[in-house]
């Protein structure tokens, strides 16, 4: 991860940007899955009601392990800034795929963007940290500062006692 940028949000904050993503995430897929299931096949096809999802731990688990994916905290971390193009992130050589492999990275960041933490513009051919993942990167980094001054590992760092003979 990258140094901590400007200032942190308290914990409240942190979770309540999380929470929010994470709703407005649920919401987005709530719509899609009723599109499809109201989708006819056939004409006079039966009409699905969609209730609304009951496994906030999927999502939550969902969200966490992308945090455990120091790959995808990397492809959050060079599109937080804004939207950038695909071509920019080829040359990259640290987002857990090889350089210039596009059908690969593609798959990195549809993965996700089925996670609601990046959109892909395709039009544009250029790929941005959405709100959710913005605060997933806050999370990861307010834990590490959180270490460090603990008194655990320092940023950066080794700690002490480590390598000493």
């Amino acid at each position: 991860m990258s140094a901590p940028r400007g200032p942190r949000p308290d914990d409240g904050a942190l979770v309540g940007a999380l929470s929010a993503g994470l709703g407005a995430w649920i919401a987005q897929a709530m719509r899609a899955e009723d599109r499809l299931a109201t989708f006819a096949f056939r004409e006079g096809g039966p009409r699905v009601d969609l209730p609304a999802p009951t496994s906030l731990r999927f999502f939550i688990g969902r969200l966490l392990g992308a945090a455990g994916d120091p790959a995808t905290l990397r492809l959050l971390e060079a599109t937080r800034d804004g939207a950038v193009p695909m071509a920019e992130l080829l040359r990259r050589d640290d987002l857990g795929v090889e350089r210039g492999d596009r059908v690969a990275l593609a798959e990195r960041i549809a993965d996700a963007a089925s996670g609601g933490l990046v959109g892909r513009e395709l039009e544009g051919d250029r790929v941005a940290c959405t709100p959710l993942g913005t605060a997933l990167l806050d999370l990861v980094e307010a834990l590490e500062a959180g270490v460090s001054s603990a008194g655990g590992i320092p940023a950066g760092g080794t700690p002490a006692g480590v390598g000493e003979r």
